[in-house]
């Protein structure tokens, strides 16, 4: 794909979260390089945790307990408040900065009345990009509050995965687009190590990622691989009932970590959420890659469409199948030499944020 940058310098206001893995700043590098001129507002989901940790150190002084959580009404006026509080902010700033696009990454917390207050008081197109389900909370499995009642007002929805189209449509929306997830190169590239760092963040087989119950299973697969490495929430006490304590290798990483560990491990695997049904590969699937690292998959419907496997990317059909690879591809060298250079240069063509958000430029304007 060739980029084009716009006529103009397009004015864009970039409504995402504030995360520890850097995607509002990825996609706001991204519009930087189309030449346009953007700003960012961070819509507080953060703030709610430390609202919460308020809460409890609040009740510790007044009773003397430790609350063991935070009541859920309580939780939720909270939640209300703090929607209400981060709306009025980014329609001061959106009124400041007078933008030509609005573009909201996920956005759960922003409410109706808001979206309703931006279009009228600055005219600017108003998109929104889903990177995992629009609906619910992915972990929780609970509906996210306000996103009903904010689809029709979007004249765009980007969707990371074509299964949600029906339900965007059947709630208003008024155009829905399958936008990819994404690498970041400047994140995510080839990296020449010293040895403590191979030592500290390589793997034979490495796994980055939060415990859920089909990544546990296909992990249980492997736990039998010699110099397993495994790093993300929820895995330590899971790898100790296993008696290998050992491939436990840390919790939070940074995207420069999380790059390291790419290139010091063989094989490094990625297991997809339940919420990926159709061509929805996880940013992970794009930033091993990116790395010029070899990366062992499992197969989602659509896959074939972003990244060829066999060639570009190694793919696996159940647990059985991934510790059979990872075990087959730990010892053939020049084998994940070929696939890994194939998917870098694959990924480097088409699957970089700034090919998304020229693919976003040529949808709405």
């Amino acid at each position: 794909m060739s980029f084009l940058a716009p006529t103009r310098s397009l004015r864009v206001l970039l409504v995402g979260p504030s995360l520890i893995l850097g995607w509002t700043e990825s996609v706001l590098r991204a519009f930087a390089s189309q030449r346009c001129t953007v700003r960012v507002h961070y819509y507080n989901q953060s703030g709610l945790r430390r609202q919460v940790k308020g809460i409890r150190r609040f009740a510790f002084r007044w009773t003397g307990r430790e609350l063991p959580s935070v009541p859920q009404p309580v939780l939720r006026w909270y939640e209300s408040r703090l929607a209400v509080r981060a709306g009025r902010a980014l329609l001061k700033e959106a009124r400041e900065f007078r933008p030509d696009l609005i573009l909201v990454l996920k956005g759960e917390w922003l409410q109706a009345e808001v979206l309703s207050r931006l279009k009228a008081s600055t005219k600017a197109t108003l998109a929104v990009w889903w990177v995992d389900h629009p609906f619910i909370n992915a972990e929780s499995l609970s509906p996210w509050p306000y996103v009903s009642a904010c689809i029709p007002l979007y004249d765009h929805c980007f969707l990371f995965d074509r299964s949600y189209e029906p339900e965007l449509w059947a709630a208003g929306a008024r155009a829905v687009h399958f936008l990819p997830c994404a690498a970041d190169t400047d994140l995510f590239r080839s990296q020449v190590l010293t040895n403590g760092e191979r030592i500290r963040y390589g793997a034979s087989v490495s796994l980055i990622g939060v415990r859920t119950a089909s990544r546990a299973q296909t992990l249980k697969a492997l736990c039998a691989v010699p110099g397993l490495g495994v790093w993300g929430p929820g895995w330590q006490g899971w790898l100790e009932e296993q008696n290998n304590l050992q491939a436990y290798r840390g919790e939070i990483l940074e995207p420069v970590e999380a790059c390291m560990v790419y290139n010091a491990s063989p094989v490094n695997l990625n297991t997809h959420h339940h919420q990926s049904r159709d061509g929805g590969l996880n940013t992970r699937a794009f930033e091993i890659p990116a790395a010029s690292a070899f990366e062992l998959t499992d197969w989602v419907p659509g896959l074939e469409a972003l990244l060829e496997p066999g060639r570009e990317v190694a793919v696996y059909r159940n647990p059985e199948d991934a510790a059979d690879l990872a075990a087959y591809y730990i010892k053939a060298e020049e084998e994940r030499r070929r696939i890994a250079e194939a998917g870098h240069r694959r990924v480097l063509a088409h699957h970089t944020y700034r090919h998304r958000m020229q693919t976003l430029l040529e949808a709405v304007l």
